[in-house]
């Protein structure tokens, strides 16, 4: 390109750094310093330094995601909150009130027919039994037996053990019982007692409930 002809679309401030160094050269070529070069060519933009478009980088993105992983973690918490609500709290006071003054009646009714009973449970076959012992006017015909979870009510069952002889009770099982679990063995006859304990089910179980 002729000094004369239109100069190159650059920027402003490399338009000037490419003029002035024009006129260095014009100025160094007639006191015979150097050798003549078009001022054009000092306008060259170095393709090395050009910067990348801003999508095309690491930050921006890395910025831009930390607010949005807290916005999903939120989602996640207010999703688990909602499909996981916690069962041991009660809304009807007044009702679970009078179920707390039945159970601690119930508990005192085992004491005083010093009811004692042997329960035996066998996850793999699904056969439960309880020996039942204590001072009846006459055996009860059926028994409950409830199983209550530790954490989630709704995984609570309730199995029904029948008079298999005068002081047997048979049932059966679900499936898959294992862990710990809240027992709670009562009479559903008119004598109405309770009996309460804690208890870690592997394959098998061998308890004693009541008699303390």
């Amino acid at each position: 390109m002729a000094p004369g002809d239109r100069p190159l679309p650059v920027a402003r401030d490399q338009y000037r750094r490419g003029i002035h160094r024009y006129r260095q050269t014009r100025q160094q070529a007639a006191c015979g310093i150097g050798e003549p070069v078009y001022w054009a060519r000092t306008l060259k933009i170095d393709e090395q330094e050009s910067i990348e478009p801003w999508y095309r980088q690491f930050w921006p993105w890395f910025i831009f995601g930390l607010p949005g992983v807290v916005v999903i973690a939120c989602m996640i918490t207010i999703y688990i909150a909602v499909t996981n609500p916690d069962s041991l709290v009660k809304d009807d006071y007044y009702r679970e009130g009078l179920a707390i003054n039945r159970d601690l009646a119930a508990q005192q009714a085992a004491k005083t027919f010093n009811v004692q009973a042997l329960l035996r449970a066998n996850v793999l076959t699904t056969d439960v039994s309880v020996d039942l012992q204590g001072e009846f006017a006459s055996p009860p015909q059926q028994l409950t037996l409830q199983f209550i979870h530790p954490n989630h009510a709704k995984f609570d069952f309730t199995v029904q053990l029948y008079a298999a002889d005068k002081r047997l009770y048979i049932g059966e099982l679900p499936t898959g019982v294992r862990g710990r679990w809240h027992l709670q063995l009562g009479d559903t006859s008119a004598q109405g007692w309770q009996l309460k304990q804690t208890v870690h089910i592997n394959d098998k179980l061998t308890t004693t409930l009541g008699g303390q």
